[in-house]
């Protein structure tokens, strides 16, 4: 029995178009230890979708991707690696020069939040 809810807990569930959206999106780097592990806690949460990106292919065009897939959130929720003054995921390490030559991805991103929305 516990094989089967464990196997149930970690299918990822996508709602159709007709179902309520979610609050909250949280996405994990595939690179951080346990991020399956994590990404089955979180899944319980009320009102909140889980996605687990491959290692290696997190970036900031793919966290564009998914949160444009969305609208009105109250929450965004990126879980990677990071350094004083740097996120790292997908293999790669962004500083403010690099944020500012993705305003693209990171205004698709914004445009998926509420107004009082965060990051």
């Amino acid at each position: 029995m516990c094989i089967i809810l464990a196997l149930l807990a970690a299918v990822h569930y996508q709602p159709t178009g007709a179902e309520r959206q979610p609050d909250n999106l949280v996405i994990i780097d595939g690179a951080v230890i346990d991020a399956d592990l994590l990404a089955r806690e979180l899944a319980g949460k009320p009102d909140t979708r889980v996605t687990v990106l491959p290692a290696g292919e997190t970036s900031l065009e793919s966290i564009a991707d998914l949160a444009a897939r969305m609208e009105n959130l109250r929450s965004l929720h990126i879980i990677s690696h990071a350094s004083a003054g740097r996120l790292e995921f997908g293999g790669r390490s962004y500083g403010e020069a690099d944020l500012n030559q993705s305003r693209s991805h990171l205004g698709r991103i914004g445009a998926a939040l509420r107004p009082d929305g965060d990051i």
